[in-house]
């Protein structure tokens, strides 16, 4: 819709499924709306019956990552995001419930789900319980599906775990040229970013100048 506006050339756009279910017509007008802003039928093909399901579905088919933000998303639209055949430059994984984490977002089958929705040089990211004694073995399934390509730090607000899993081996991993490419945003951002890879670099034990050993 906004492809062509300079205010957006950059914007990545992330879409976050929860387990939000509304039984019947979102809106009989929905498309009429969509097709005034200059799009064509094909694009608002999935909204033709206008349901939640299928708003999620359209969403997804134009987002450039998905959140699975819950455990106990419609099957219907998990089984959509499985069998989708588009890749990922990031997938986010933060499905926490009231009492935890469920078991099935730390399994490795899901971590190989994952890992199979990523582009070449994508990013799993994961949010994990940092007080579940449980954590550490997560990491290590995480490190086994992703052939030890991870890095993981503490919140500094919550506690928790947040772990980057590579699909590749990244393009730059000297240490002191990322430091450089830090300052550089810290700049441009006005954000201190740097403590975060310190962190990651303690829990990392390395004493080379390489992210990865």
């Amino acid at each position: 819709l906004y492809a062509g506006d300079p205010l957006f050339e950059d914007v990545k756009v992330i879409y976050s499924v929860f387990d939000n279910n509304y039984d019947g017509v979102l809106s009989t007008t929905i498309t009429d709306k969509l097709l005034f802003e200059n799009l064509e039928e094909k694009d608002v093909a999935m909204l033709q019956e206008s349901n939640i399901n299928n708003l999620h579905k359209h969403a997804i088919d134009y987002a450039d990552a998905v959140v699975q933000a819950s455990a106990d998303i419609e099957k219907e639209v998990l089984d959509y995001i499985k069998n989708s055949e588009d890749e990922y430059d990031l997938i986010l994984s933060d499905a926490f419930e009231e009492y935890g984490l469920p078991e099935v977002f730390c399994e490795i089958p899901y971590f190989e789900s994952c890992r199979a929705r990523l582009t070449e040089k994508g990013i799993f990211m994961i949010n994990l319980w940092g007080s579940d004694p449980r954590t550490k073995a997560y990491i290590d399934r995480i490190k086994l599906t992703f052939d030890d390509r991870v890095l993981h730090l503490k919140s500094t607000t919550s506690g928790n775990i947040i772990v980057f899993a590579f699909n590749s081996q990244p393009s730059e991993s000297r240490i002191d040229n990322l430091k450089k490419k830090i300052l550089t945003m810290e700049k441009q951002i006005d954000f201190d970013l740097m403590v975060y890879f310190n962190k990651i670099l303690k829990n990392q034990n390395n004493k080379t100048n390489h992210l990865f050993l």
